[in-house]
């Protein structure tokens, strides 16, 4: 019977480390997706979604050429 306690306790006591981990990791995120809502800027993959340029190569072409301020 002390064996399944004791097997309980550790089981107990793993969940409330990977809760900790958890709730670490998502305020982690939401501290990123409000730094980067309060910015002027938006992320590449963005800004793919948005413009018909989809290749690295013409980003930088457009960035070299001054179209857009990098």
């Amino acid at each position: 019977m002390e064996v399944i306690i004791f097997e309980s306790e550790v089981f107990e006591a793993l969940k409330r480390e990977f809760k900790g981990y958890v709730k670490e990791a998502m305020a982690e995120l939401l501290n990123e997706k409000a730094e980067s809502q309060q910015s002027d800027w938006i992320p590449l993959s963005e800004a793919k979604k948005l413009l018909p340029f989809k290749s690295k190569t013409s980003w930088q072409k457009i960035r070299d050429n001054g179209e857009v301020k990098f």
